[in-house]
Formats: structure tokens, C-alpha cells, sequence
């Protein structure tokens, strides 16, 4: 029910106290609020700018799902095993070889950065051939006898452990290719340049690289100390912000492929 309202409310403006409902003094303590809402009754409404609406054909539903125009999801079975399943088309591997980039990428992407470059820090994990979370080595095809014998490595790029802007991946593409990018992260793992271990849980936005705009539903990364890839399929550029929970936000490589048709679900 509408009261009068408080002392104290006559700094703000008369039609914004009109659209407030006030209750009487509350004692110190938890209150439950019950709301409903309906259609407004009123023929017509007076704004702030004293301009009238007709309210009458108002409706306020309530706000339905979300609608993306894309989804992603997570292979957390695949682990550093990535040859001839990920990157057939391309690839960048971060700091793969000893704190340099392994990279290779495809004719549609011309360009991929990691936002705010200069106080990313890109850091080798190390070399352990028999750690099923490090990635394979591509310049061992052939080599070695077995595909299970080739070398492995792994570098990782983060931002630290700034929750507000994260680790950010930004991918140019030509317009209108239909693309799969699948981003690597190990969890829980030290680089041998920081003091600090990469996160346990992180989450990832992911944007329409020109517009800004959230294009799927933003999930948690976890449970992925042997190695998780984030995927996605778009047909324009693409930002990806890697966010951290606990610990540094990053990722350890990218992985580019095309796809005939956008598979959103």
C-alpha cells in the first residue's frame, strides 16, 4: 500500500516520490518484501521531464531467458592431446617454447592479441613428456615412433588476478567465416616466472569482438587441473575474457578450426 513518504525525501523530485511506495518506520532486523505488479490502471502517467504517457497499454512481463546467438562448451576428456583433434586450421601455443609462442595461424584470423599486452606476462610451465596435461609438441610429427612418444610442453599467459578485467584474448576473423575456437587452460599449475599458481576456478565472457555484445552464456571454469578447452563457434570476431575466482586467470593455447555450420547447442 502507498504511504506517505519519509521524512527526508523532499530533496528528490515530486513525480519521482509519486513512482515510490514507502512502508512505515522498520525496527533493526531481516523483512521480508512481498511485490506483485500488474498492468498500470492509470490512463496516463506524468515523467520527471513532465511529458505524459498513456499507461493503459503498458504491460510489464517478466524478463524472459536469455537469447544467445551462440553457446559454448567444455572438453575436459581431450586434455594435451590436441593433434588432430583441435587446431586444424591453425594455432597459437603460448609460451610454449621456453617463453616464446608456437604459432600458426589460419588465412581467416589476422589477428590475435592478449589484451593490454605489455602487463600480460607470458611464462613457460615446463617440459614433461609424460604429463598428460602438457601439449603436445607439433614439430614432433613424424619424429617420434608413437603418437603417445611425442614431446610435451606447456606455456601460460595471464593478467594476474584481476578480477575486474581479466585475462583477455581478442580474435580478428573475416566476416562471415564460420570458425571453432577452442581456448586451453590448465588449472592449478606454476609458472616458472611468477609466485603465484594459475586459477582453480575462472569464468569466460565471451563478445562479439565489434560490438561488445555478450553473445553465450558466461560459464565456470573448473575441475580442470589436467587440462580443459573452452569452445565456441562464431563467424565474427570474438573477445574472450577470462575472469579468475581464485588464483591467475590465463590460458595455455588457442586453437582455430573451420566448421561447416554453427552448432549453437
Amino acid at each position: 500500500h502507498k504511504r506517505p513518504p519519509p521524512d527526508g525525501i523532499s530533496m528528490l523530485h515530486q513525480n519521482t516520490v509519486r513512482r515510490h511506495r514507502y512502508t512505515s518506520l522498520l525496527s533493526p532486523g531481516f523483512h521480508m518484501v512481498h511485490g506483485e505488479y500488474t498492468n498500470c490502471r492509470n490512463k496516463s502517467s506524468t515523467t520527471i521531464d513532465g511529458s505524459e504517457i498513456d499507461q493503459t497499454k503498458a504491460a510489464y512481463p517478466p524478463y524472459g531467458p536469455a537469447i544467445y546467438p551462440t553457446i559454448g562448451k567444455f572438453d575436459r576428456t581431450t586434455k594435451g592431446s590436441w593433434i588432430g583433434k583441435y587446431g586444424k586450421a591453425g594455432y597459437i601455443l603460448f609460451a610454449f617454447d621456453h617463453g616464446k609462442d608456437v604459432s600458426n595461424l589460419p588465412s581467416f584470423v589476422s589477428s590475435v592479441s592478449v589484451f593490454n599486452n605489455q602487463s600480460c606476462q607470458f611464462s613457460f610451465v615446463g617440459r614433461d613428456d609424460k604429463n598428460i596435461s602438457y601439449l603436445e609438441d607439433p614439430y614432433t610429427r613424424g619424429i617420434r615412433r608413437h603418437l603417445s612418444d611425442r614431446s610435451r610442453a606447456l606455456g601460460f599467459v595471464t593478467n594476474g588476478g584481476d578480477g575486474s578485467q581479466g585475462t583477455v584474448l581478442d580474435v580478428n576473423v573475416t566476416m562471415g567465416t564460420k570458425f571453432q575456437i577452442a581456448l586451453y587452460a590448465v588449472g592449478n599449475t606454476k609458472p616458472q616466472a611468477r609466485s603465484t599458481w594459475s586459477a582453480r576456478q575462472q569464468a569466460i565472457k565471451v563478445m562479439d569482438l565489434e560490438t561488445m555484445n555478450v553473445i553465450a552464456p558466461t560459464p565456470k571454469m573448473d575441475d580442470f587441473d589436467d587440462g580443459a578447452y573452452f569452445i565456441v563457434q562464431y563467424d565474427r570476431g570474438v573477445r574472450l575474457r577470462v575472469m579468475p575466482i581464485n588464483n591467475d586467470a590465463g590460458f595455455s593455447a588457442v586453437f582455430f578450426d573451420r566448421v561447416p555450420s554453427l552448432q549453437i547447442s
